[in-house]
């Protein structure tokens, strides 16, 4: 046999070699349970005390969460004045002394972001801040025209009635439906002190 001959078969027997491999064969050892009745109820066990441990955990702190929730919309009824600008101030008050961070979330009622007909409600060349004549903005459907919005929402920033015929800018539900609600937390110190 030559030398390029035993050179080939040398690399024949390596590619033999890696092609019977137990690797390649998948006869690689591995862990393999044995399912019997035990070992099945013994999983299940250290998983229930895993779980409880885990539940109890969380169920400790959602108590120590501290939660008020007030309603505040018919108070402010009557009291609400948009040609005057006056706001309607609220106080809610917590006998408790809460540890912190405080969060304070609000919730709405009755009102649907995810509808198609208020995302579809908008106009994105207005929002970009060029002018539409009313017969182009029919993206913003049902408001586009002053008259389409609220009484509220007829004043103009200076104070004055706007005509039904103008149009909305912006305009579109989206553009209509603000929440500015604003709160502030004071903790009180003594009766004649608070501190923001």
């Amino acid at each position: 046999m030559s030398d390029e001959q035993s050179v080939k078969q040398a690399q024949v027997d390596k590619i033999e070699a890696v092609r019977n491999s137990n690797f390649k064969q998948q006869l690689i050892n591995a862990y393999r349970p044995k399912l019997t009745a035990k070992t099945i109820c013994m999983k299940f066990v250290v998983m229930g005390v895993i779980c409880l441990l885990m539940g109890g955990l969380i169920l400790s702190k959602s108590k120590s969460v501290f939660e008020n929730v007030t309603r505040y919309d018919l108070e402010c009824k009557d009291k609400f004045n948009m040609e005057n600008g006056e706001a309607c101030n609220v106080k809610i008050e917590v006998d408790k002394d809460i540890e912190g961070p405080v969060y304070v979330y609000y919730q709405l009622t009755n009102f649907y972001q995810n509808h198609r007909s208020y995302v579809k409600s908008r106009s994105y060349l207005q929002t970009r801040g060029n002018y539409l004549e009313p017969k182009n903005m029919m993206d913003c459907d049902p408001i586009i025209l002053v008259g389409d919005s609220s009484k509220k929402q007829k004043i103009s920033l200076s104070g004055k009635q706007m005509k039904d015929e103008w149009p909305a800018i912006p305009c579109g539900l989206i553009a209509k439906s603000v929440f500015n609600d604003t709160f502030s937390l004071w903790k009180k110190e003594s009766d004649t002190k608070k501190v923001n």
